[in-house]
């Protein structure tokens, strides 16, 4: 009587643990970019809600807001932010975070000492996040 082995081979599990890996390794890479692209849309959202606030702020009072374009910019959208509407959970601490952990950016065209500062829309204010390499002024930064 001849008995058979029904086991697998080294190379058969090895090509089924490549497979396996190859498999996880893409649906990481697929979450991870889903998820980087959820937060610029998180941002695109804040955004145009911070230029809601800065409209009605123009109305109120006839001006936009005076600042520099630091990351201390955000603490003047916030401290306006506080009058008029917008999300609380933003709010929380001194500036306003973006999902990638970097403070919103708000220049205009003349900055806090009265000097002309280049901005993209001279006629009104730049508000922008430096995006998700968190570096201000280069290619993936998402503005108004």
């Amino acid at each position: 009587m001849h008995k058979s082995n029904r086991a697998f081979t080294l190379i058969e599990l090895l090509t089924v643990g490549l497979i396996i890996i190859i498999l996880v390794g893409l649906v990481i890479a697929g979450a991870s970019y889903a998820q980087r692209r959820a937060a610029i849309l998180r941002i695109k959202a804040e955004i145009n809600s911070m230029i809601m606030a800065l409209e009605k702020y123009k109305l109120d009072v006839g001006a936009y807001l005076i600042s520099d374009c630091d990351a201390n910019s955000s603490i003047k959208i916030k401290q306006m932010l506080l009058t008029y509407p917008f999300r609380a959970e933003q709010l929380s601490g001194n500036l306003i975070i973006d999902p990638f952990g970097t403070p919103y950016r708000y220049c205009t065209p003349i900055n806090t000492l009265n000097q002309v500062v280049s901005v993209q829309n001279p006629l009104s204010y730049d508000l922008f996040s430096c995006g998700p390499n968190r570096i201000c002024g280069d290619f993936d930064d998402i503005s108004n």
